[in-house]
């Protein structure tokens, strides 16, 4: 997606031109003003419209207007299906979801030398590094991105937004430039949830055992990529939920129209087509005659199972426990919904209950986190986190975390967030990856400057640690000993000890099947 369109615009709301100067000469400029001229061309609406072929396509690399597929198949649902008297299947059909936050996106660039600062509100300050200085022509090191606080993000501050409009102003005016999106523009521009029209079956055992799962989804992506290609291959993964089905066959298309681009939004498509193997869940349970929480239950993944790419669970799997203990309650609120509705004509209660999974991190991609923690020469411990918080409380999970690795309390900790100039790359603020990939790199650089201080002090390894002002203090079986950090020789950013931890969990790539 280009920073402005040239000639062609593929989306309302999509930019053109950036008017730059104080906000009261900015106001007074009129579209007339701005010399543009429109000429009105057929757009395409909706997945009929992209499938269709009558229209010049949204992209012209894409001339079928699919953008991306994904595909898993395991063993053969096709002679299962048609062997089974048992069997339900749907349609659906959800609508684009706008994230909402309540900040709306905004921050300012400044010059300084040769190189740019850009303080804006982001879940991805190295991204936005590598694609602003890809906008300016510059390498990624002259860009230094500094992210603010963030009112909330949801996916959909992954995207670059104002950074490279603010880059390109302050770059060539060589002065501060700051942007500040309205809602409205806010609305008109950033990504949403993906609307997706889908249909699936699955099928099951007079008692009760899923047998298949097909799922066919179309996701409506937009006018430009944005995430969607993820979208396609992440759903087909997770397409039969938190159950056991021998049998899948999964596929899906990210498709290109005239419409406002739809990228990640907590989940990547996950959350909408669980809508589909839930209502199939309760179907077959009332055609077999099983209550839907019992019919979960006998069907939830094990430690020991296969999903549908053939992965083998080979930890804990939590998921019975959690349907289990929802039993009592379950049937408790069914009893009362029944006597409710048994005497109010009028109004009428449900109760349901559904179940949904989700991969941490990238789908079948390396994945890695690093994370730094130092000591300076006066004793101030700082953890230099390169995980962004967006409200989900990673800086405090990153301290605590490194805290218990390293053996000294959380209270003595600063952080850095997020500086491209101070922190590691601890990979994007998404895919519920932080707490799991980079909260095991915190634990690793925490061990690692535990490891160096129980060296250095030549204290056994079950020493305990405790810091007073700039003197460390092991104490162990054979004594107390000693580290005055002052007589140490600052390194990396001040510190004298700094622990270094990279976390990158095992992934294997699927092949052409998604096995």
């Amino acid at each position: 997606q280009p920073v402005l369109a040239k000639n062609h615009v593929r989306f309302r709301g999509e930019a053109v031109l950036a008017l730059v100067g104080d906000k009261g000469s900015v106001e007074s400029v009129s579209e007339e003003d701005l010399g543009l001229s429109w000429e009105p061309l057929e757009a395409i609406r909706g997945l009929d419209s992209a499938l269709a072929g009558n229209l010049e396509p949204v992209q012209a690399q894409f001339p079928d207007n699919i953008l991306a597929k994904g595909f898993v198949k395991k063993r053969d649902v096709e002679n299962v299906f048609s062997e089974s008297h048992i069997v339900a299947e749907g349609r659906w059909t959800t609508s684009a979801v706008e994230h909402g936050y309540i900040e709306p996106e905004a921050g300012f660039a400044r010059k300084v030398g040769e190189r740019l600062e850009i303080f804006v509100c982001t879940q991805t300050p190295y991204m936005d590094q590598t694609e602003v200085a890809q906008v300016l022509g510059i390498v990624p090191e002259q860009i230094r991105i500094i992210p603010s606080a963030v009112g909330g993000g949801f996916g959909g501050k992954l995207d670059i937004s104002i950074q490279p409009l603010v880059a390109i102003a302050a770059w060539i005016l060589d002065s501060p430039v700051r942007c500040i999106y309205t809602r409205p523009e806010s609305l008109a521009s950033t990504t949403k949830r993906h609307p997706v029209r889908m249909r699936a079956k699955a099928s099951c055992t007079r008692d009760g055992k899923l047998t298949a799962f097909e799922y066919h989804g179309d996701f409506n992506t937009g006018a430009y990529a944005s995430w969607g290609p993820t979208v396609a291959d992440r759903v087909p993964i997770h397409c039969t939920g938190p159950y056991f089905v021998p049998n899948v066959l999964a596929e899906t298309r990210a498709l290109l129209t005239n419409e406002s681009p739809s990228g990640a939004f907590r989940g990547f498509g996950v959350p909408q087509m669980a809508i589909a193997h839930e209502a199939l869940m309760d179907t077959l349970a009332e055609k077999i005659g099983i209550d839907k929480l019992e019919f979960r239950i006998k069907n939830a993944l094990r430690k020991g199972d296969r999903t549908a790419t053939s992965q083998l669970l080979e930890n804990s799997v939590g998921q019975v426990e959690c349907l289990e203990v929802l039993q009592n309650r379950w049937h408790k609120w069914r009893e009362e919904v029944e006597d409710f509705n048994k005497n109010s004509p009028h109004i009428k209660r449900g109760v349901g209950c559904g179940s949904v999974w989700y991969g941490c991190g990238n789908t079948s991609l390396s994945n890695p986190s690093t994370m730094h923690v130092g000591i300076n020469p006066k004793g101030k411990i700082t953890l230099y986190n390169g995980a962004m918080d967006i409200g989900q409380g990673t800086n405090t999970i990153m301290i605590q975390i490194c805290a218990d690795a390293l053996g000294l309390p959380a209270s003595q900790f600063e952080f850095v967030m997020g500086d491209t100039d101070l922190t590691a790359d601890a990979g994007k603020t998404s895919a519920s990856r932080q707490a799991f990939i980079s909260g095991k790199a915190a634990q690793l650089a925490g061990e690692n400057l535990r490891a160096q201080i129980i060296r250095l002090a030549e204290a056994s390894e079950k020493a305990t640690l405790s810091l007073d002002q700039n003197k460390l203090i092991a104490v162990d079986e054979s004594g107390e000993h000693e580290i005055f950090l002052s007589d140490i020789l600052p390194q990396t950013n001040g510190n004298v000890l700094t622990g270094e931890g990279t976390f990158d969990p095992p992934t294997t790539p699927l092949d052409e099947n998604g096995q």
